[in-house]
Formats: structure tokens, sequence, C-alpha cells
């Protein structure tokens, strides 16, 4: 059994079993130094009582990243420091007076001297500064730092077993949406059929450093199944959810949701916020949807356009806008474009793999602006398929691929201004996974680095990624202390790349596998990990981690920082 202990220490995420460097980042010098006493005659006599009654003081505290909470002074012992996730060590720089000797954590440090500190726990950390002299009482300091901001535990306000509450994960600003696709799962105890209610997606928000639940979103037409929550999307105030089990044999936008002759053709969901309220905006089909299709497996969006997947249709056209009808090759894949005018969306673009035998078209997505990055599989290896949009015209600009059909390459993709992530769970060549950073150059798409799992069996170690700017989420869901799943930071200085974190569940109990890191994502203020299965019956925001009574129930783990 695990010990029950305070939710912060509970929702630490341990650095145990994780490979660090220990490459110093830090943020521009903060210096703050303390005036000493104007020159001049005084009695000596009464120096000396002063002396002998004042303890000595730091003169000088000179920290190599963040700054100090208030500025150096004779009268506080105190100060507080924050510096960002990325941050694995700190810099200490101390001045005193004459004679007197410098402690930093039991450590004696000659003035002027720099000290580093250990790796930086996430969270809090603490530094003791001891300052003395011969016939003087000590000073003690107290310097608190914390990396990355508060670390949220969150789950579903309806927890419940099986649910898969954080499957996919997507997150623009400070808004977070968590797809739990086996939402309202239960098991009859007499006949041992499951069911549930077609899956669902919750929105959180993250206020003064507070999240909250602000939505809990079902489709229109909602049924057991449907997969609604499966992949998730994200940018602004738009939310996009794919339910590639729905069955209606519409196609298209907004078309009839009632007849489900077409099972499993697939469906994407879009909603919109107005005024802190969620509500559905487009129902959206493909537009030759068919049976077996999947359609909404792999969803995306940048501003108002929209990408949904359909690994599975089976047209044989290749290319930008070909023949949908002919469905003489199974498992081709497409992928489809839908852009918004005036509140209403209409299909702008219906894409293909770019020659004839590719397949399995749209596995993954990853959309930024007018530029695409589509993943499948051609006759003899993984394949990314690049496209660039120049008006409303979508053309292949790019082919990466990754020499064989056994890498797994492109299982999932991440982009952001010039930089592709490309994950490769169980590469052949290496025995445990990677991710291919590749950068766009005016010659093409170009091989940047290869970011590889530290631990022996890291074949799970690109499952997801996530990216922004310079700094890479990765997914590992069988990574690990005992291969609960781990999610990993890299960061990139001068194009080179760096490990900074890893992240592991605390203290998962031995009967659960918590999948953490089956889903990451990033933003500028948050970097968050999917747990779909994480098993305590809590609900809400940082409850009671520490029973497993709610078996695949999910929860997310949300790391607050500023990147």
């Amino acid at each position: 059994m695990r010990s029950v202990r305070p939710t912060r220490l509970i929702l630490a995420l341990l650095l145990t079993g994780c490979s660090m460097s220990t490459r110093l980042l830090g943020d521009a010098d903060a210096s703050i130094d303390l005036p000493g006493e104007d020159a001049g005659v005084r009695d000596d006599a009464s120096s000396d009582l002063d002396a002998a009654a004042s303890p000595p003081v730091l003169t000088r505290l000179d920290v190599s990243s963040g700054s100090l909470s208030s500025p150096l002074s004779a009268n506080d012992s105190s100060y507080e420091i924050e510096v960002p996730l990325t941050t694995q060590t700190i810099t200490l720089t101390l001045d005193a007076p004459s004679g007197a000797t410098i402690v930093i954590n039991g450590e004696v440090i000659a003035a002027g001297t720099p000290w580093s500190s250990p790796v930086l726990t996430l969270g809090n950390n603490e530094i003791t500064i001891v300052v003395s002299s011969p016939g003087h009482e000590s000073r003690t300091y107290t310097v608190r730092i914390t990396r990355g901001g508060p670390i949220a535990y969150i789950k579903a306000s309806n927890t419940s077993e099986g649910a898969a509450f954080g499957w996919s994960v997507a997150i623009s600003g400070d808004t977070l949406a968590v797809g739990a696709p086996y939402d309202g799962y239960v098991t009859d105890m007499e006949t041992g059929l499951a069911s549930d209610t077609g899956g669902a997606t919750y929105v959180f928000v993250n206020r003064g450093g507070a999240w909250s639940q602000q939505a809990y979103l079902k489709a229109s037409n909602a049924e057991a199944s449907d997969l609604f929550g499966y992949d998730v999307a994200i940018s602004g105030d738009t939310i996009l959810i794919g339910a590639p089990n729905e069955s209606s044999n519409a196609r298209g936008v907004n078309g009839d949701q009632n007849d489900n002759s077409a099972t499993l053709s697939g469906a994407g969901y879009v909603f919109v916020r107005r005024d802190d309220a969620w509500s559905q905006q487009a129902y959206l089909k493909a537009s030759n949807a068919d049976a077996q299709d999947h359609f909404g497996a792999v969803v995306a969006i940048s501003d108002d356009t929209i990408v949904v997947t359909a690994a599975d249709e089976s047209s044989a056209a290749h290319g930008i806008n070909g023949d949908q009808s002919d469905n003489s090759v199974p498992l081709a894949g497409a992928a489809y474009v839908f852009v918004r005018h005036n509140n209403a969306w209409s299909q702008q673009a219906y894409l293909k793999g770019q020659v004839a035998g590719d397949r399995s078209f749209g596995g993954a997505l990853a959309l930024a602006g007018s530029t695409l990055a589509v993943a499948g599989e051609s006759s003899s290896e993984d394949i990314v398929q690049m496209l660039e949009r120049v008006g409303d015209v979508w053309t292949q600009t790019d082919r990466l691929g990754s020499g064989d059909l056994s890498t797994h390459f492109g299982t999932d993709l991440a982009l952001h201004g010039e930089t592709l992530l490309v994950g490769a769970p169980q590469p052949s060549s290496w025995g445990r996974g990677e991710v291919f950073v590749f950068v766009r150059q005016d010659v093409g798409w170009m091989e940047q680095a290869r970011l590889r799992s530290p631990e022996p069996r890291g074949g799970t170690f690109g499952q997801s990624v996530g990216l922004f700017g310079d700094v890479a989420v990765i997914g590992f869901p069988a990574g690990g202390d005992d291969n609960y799943g781990a999610g990993y930071v890299f960061t990139r200085e001068r194009d080179v790349w760096t490990q900074q974190l890893c992240f592991n569940a605390a203290d998962p109990p031995v009967r659960t596998n918590y999948v953490l890191g089956q889903s990451v994502a990033i933003s500028e203020t948050a970097i968050v990990f999917g747990s779909p299965g994480e098993a305590s019956d809590a609900t809400g925001i940082n409850g009671d981690e520490s029973n497993q009574r709610a078996w695949g129930s999910g929860a997310v783990y949300a790391l607050s920082s500023p990147l």
C-alpha cells in the first residue's frame, strides 16, 4: 500500500530513474550589492560595541537565474527566487565583510567564489547560508528557489473507471483540452459486457496560477463507443475533437447525424468559446465518408484551418484533390482540410499520399499556419509528407523518409515555426525510441538532430511529441521507474539539443499501468502529460491520488512554467 502523503509531495514528479544532463541554462546574471558604511572616523569603543552586538551580514548576493524577491538588506534574511523549469542549477556569488566565513548548505565558500547548486528538483528548493566571524553571532539566510510553476494533478469532474481521461491532450495559452474517449465506461456485473457514453472532452483554464474546469463537452449525437475525444486540438477559442468510431452516413459539414448506416466512418466536432461558454459550431464529415474510414482519429488546428485524417480511407487517388470515388486501395488513408470564413466551415482540400502505393496516409498530423506535415507509409519506408498552402492552393513540397518500414517513423508529429519533430518509437537500428528533429532551410527540410531515449529499454520513447519554440516534450509511456511511463523535456541552444527533465508519476502502485506520456502538449505557459492509465478515484484539481479505486480512469499532470 502507498502511504498517504500531502498532495504537494505526492504530485512532485520524481527525477529518479532518469538520465539527466547537468548543463547550466541561466538567464542574464542578476546582481544586487548592499552599500557599506560611509567612510569616516568613529569612536573605537562605540565601534567595538556595535561589532559585538551585530552579526556579520552579506554584502552581495548574485544569482545566475531569476532575481531576488526583494533587494538584499541587512534587515532581511529570507529571499525567494523563481526560475524556469529549464534551469537545472543555479549559481550564487556572495560577499561578506573581511574575516567573515560563508557556509552554503554546509560547504565553506570563499567570498566572491561562485557556488553552483545541485540539480534543482521541480517545485521548491531551499538553500541555507550562514555568515559568521570570530567574536560575533552568526547570521543565517534562507534562499527558497522555485523551479517551474506549481504541478497540477488534474482529474475529470466525474471520474469513472476505464474512461482513459488524458488519452489525448492539447493546450493553447492557458486553456487545456483533455480527451476521455471512454467517458462513462461501465461494466455490467451480470453479463460482463462493457459500455460507455461515447466519450467526452474536458476544458480547463489556468487563471492566476490555479487550474479549474471550465467545460464538459459531448458530441451533439453522442452514442456509445464513438470515441469522442480520441484526439483533440485547440487554437485560441476553438477546439476540434475527433470521434473516429462515429457512424452516421452524412458527408461534408453539418449533415444529418441521425442515420448510423456508415459504421465507424468517423466525425469531427468544432466547439468555440464566447465569454467563457463553449458551444458546438460545426459537425464535420469526410466528403467521401464510408464505413470503416475512421475519420477523426487524428486532428489538427491552426487559427481558421482544420485538418482531419481518415487513415483507413481507401480511394486510389494520390496528390491533391484527386478522385475520391474509387475505393480500390484499402487503408490508403486521406487528410481533409477545412477552413472557416465568417464562422462557417467548408472543405478546402482532399489530400492523399504523393505517389501511388502510399498508404496509412494521415496516421499523424502537425499543422502550423500554412505548413502541414502528414505521416504515412510508402511501399518501402515510413514517410512524412510536407505540404504548403499559398492562397487557397496546397502543394506537396518535401518528403521525409526513414529508410525502412520498421522504424515507426511518424508515429507522432509536432511543428512550430521552422522546426518539425518526428516521433519514431522502437526504431530497428537502435533498439530504443528516438525523435527526429528537422529544420526548414532553403533547400527543404533537413535533419538537425536525433533525440534518443536515455533508457536501455526505450522502445516507446517518441510515442508522443510536442514543440514550442526551442523546447521539445517527448512522451515515453512505457518508460521511467517500473515502466509506468515518463515524459522528457529537451531544449535547444545554438542548434544543440540537451535533455533537461524527466517526469515520472510519484510512487505508482505495482498493479497499475499509468501510461504516463501517452499524450503530451506544450504552450508558452505550461507543459502537460496525459496518463490515461492512472487509477485514483479523485475528481477535479489536486485531489487524493493515493487510492487505486478507479482503474484506467486517467489523469493529467500540468506543470505551469513560462518558457
